[in-house]
């Protein structure tokens, strides 16, 4: 999956973290405390040698499949089976792992990531086309899980092939930061005999 990602080499990222973890010990500005918070755990993902994504712009630079005008990525809680979209005339989507008959969804925090108006493309409420589907969540191989934290602090993300119960091929496993940051923590490739599990059709 082709994404742009964040970097930095690690002297560089262990000055900046020093810097901002110094900000958040004084707490002499209290009003940048959730930004500097967020850039602390960013740099330290990098002095990992973590890559870092921001996931709004990355939704937002992707946009929708011309074939269905649907996200063309998609995001779920790393225990998830389903995932349910729900677009906004608006541009703004919810990306819920629990989904109703009558597509109302739960757009908690707990159940949802949501992204903001003009994320992707506005339309009209009287125009055809669709603006709710489901698809199905990677699995996650065992080398990969996370071991540290609840399974619920972690999400996968990837580039949906078909909105219908069908595997994907590429994910990557998430973990959010702060405000618009995220590490990407492992990519991998779901084999055949992986998909098949899934429900992915046969070639």
């Amino acid at each position: 999956m082709n994404v742009q990602t964040i970097t930095m080499p690690y002297k560089e990222a262990r000055a900046e973290f020093n810097k901002y973890r110094t900000a958040t010990i004084d707490k002499k500005t209290p009003e940048w405390e959730k930004q500097d918070l967020a850039l602390v755990q960013g740099y330290k993902a990098m002095m990992r040698g973590q890559k870092l994504i921001n996931l709004n712009q990355v939704m937002k630079v992707a946009g929708v499949r011309p074939r269905d005008l649907l996200p063309r990525f998609a995001i779920a809680r790393a225990y998830s089976k389903l995932i349910f979209v729900s677009m906004e005339h608006d541009g703004a989507a919810h990306f819920s792992i629990k989904g109703h008959a009558n597509w109302s969804g739960n757009f908690s925090k707990k159940n949802c990531v949501t992204f903001r108006a003009d994320t992707f493309p506005r339309f009209e409420y009287s125009q055809k086309r669709l603006t709710k589907a489901q698809t199905l969540v990677p699995i996650i191989p065992p080398n990969l899980r996370p071991k540290r934290g609840k399974i619920e602090n972690y999400h996968v993300f990837w580039e949906v092939e078909e909105w219908t119960n069908y595997a994907p091929r590429d994910p990557m496993l998430l973990k959010f930061l702060g405000g618009e940051l995220w590490a990407v923590l492992a990519v991998w490739d779901l084999t055949e005999l992986e998909r098949a599990v899934l429900g992915a059709p046969a070639n």
